[in-house]
């Protein structure tokens, strides 16, 4: 709302009501981009955090292993 004076007596406008509609659109519509980079920020810093973690020492497991042939190893 604005305020004008007329003869010493203030006097109150009403914005029209297209205006305050598309200021609230507008304010609803700037929170949900804001929500949006939050969400990239705290995934981001999520994905940083483990970057930052050594990566844990390879152990092979000889259950995953195909068989060899004693025959194969020779021929290289």
């Amino acid at each position: 709302m604005t305020g004008e004076t007329f003869g010493g007596t203030r006097i109150k406008q009403k914005m029209p009501e297209q205006a305050e509609d598309k200021i609230v659109r507008n304010l609803t519509e700037a929170l949900e981009r804001l929500h949006e980079d939050l969400d990239r920020v705290e995934l981001w810093t999520a994905a940083l955090g483990h970057f930052q973690s050594p990566v844990p020492e390879y152990r092979q497991a000889d259950r995953y292993l195909l068989p060899v042939k004693s025959s194969e190893i020779f021929k290289r």
